[in-house]
């Protein structure tokens, strides 16, 4: 008893794949550009009745959880002209943390309870 084997044509196998390839970059370039288009950039800025830029009222509660480095740093590099007035919230079991600020020197205003 002998095999016999359909003969397949290699050229109808690539075309296949390809057809497949083309299918599934169309179906997801349809999906995808539209979720690009929808993104938008960044809100721009409040102004004030005359025309300057609003500032941005902030909070920062500083913790005893080690990050207080890493704040005064990123309040070193953010503009006064933007955040204003800026209210910090100390923890009472913070103590280092009101030392490192007064050593850095930052300007901002403490609430105490």
């Amino acid at each position: 008893m002998t095999m016999t084997f359909p003969v397949v044509d290699i050229r109808s196998i690539c075309l296949g794949c390809f057809t497949s390839v083309v299918a599934f970059l169309i179906v997801r370039l349809s999906v995808c550009l539209p979720a690009f288009a929808n993104q938008r950039g960044p809100t721009p800025r409040k102004k004030n009745k005359d025309g300057t830029l609003a500032t941005i009222r902030t909070m920062i509660i500083w913790g005893s959880g080690g990050h207080t480095a890493e704040m005064i740093l990123l309040i070193e590099k953010l503009s006064n002209k933007k955040l204003s007035p800026v209210h910090c919230v100390l923890a009472e079991t913070d103590k280092t943390s009101f030392e490192k600020i007064e050593n850095a020197q930052v300007t901002m205003q403490f609430h105490h309870k």
